[in-house]
């Protein structure tokens, strides 16, 4: 989803004396492009945006990160890639919630997650602003490419 200004390309229309722009949307190929940092990279992203995502819906607040990076994405980036790294990041956000409630039934009234303290409070309105700079660079990177 954040590579997804990487897609475009161009091509010689038929008379081969110009250049005509055709719209392209960055497919699963792509990911298959990066390098093994890169992927590392992006996958400690998901992790980490899925964690935070899992905390604010735990105490009340629903960024829907998935949906609204679908959105900001759609232009440049295949339904089928969409929905493979929406699969990743649904997978994380869940193993991420279940450890939110593990915790809280462990911890049977001192759950290290209070969404009633002011630094939990802080803490979420923080990640709220990182989740949605994260789909407002989705959305630029998508409307940088002249041709998605």
């Amino acid at each position: 989803m954040l590579i997804a200004s990487s897609a475009c390309l161009v091509s010689p229309n038929q008379s081969g004396l110009a250049i005509e722009l055709e719209p392209v949307k960055l497919d699963l190929s792509y990911l298959r492009l990066l390098s093994k940092e890169q992927l590392q990279e992006y996958n400690l992203l998901l992790t980490i945006l899925s964690h935070f995502e899992a905390r604010l819906e735990n105490c009340g607040i629903f960024p829907e990160f998935e949906r609204r990076v679908r959105i900001a994405a759609r232009n440049c980036v295949t339904p089928e890639a969409l929905d493979h790294i929406a699969k990743i990041y649904r997978s994380k956000k869940e193993f991420m919630a279940n450890g939110i409630k593990e915790d809280a039934k462990s911890a049977v009234g001192n759950s290290r997650i209070d969404c009633a303290k002011d630094s939990e409070k802080k803490w979420l309105r923080e990640v709220k602003k990182h989740i949605d700079n994260q789909v407002e660079e989705v959305a630029q990177a998508c409307r940088a490419c002249p041709i998605c």
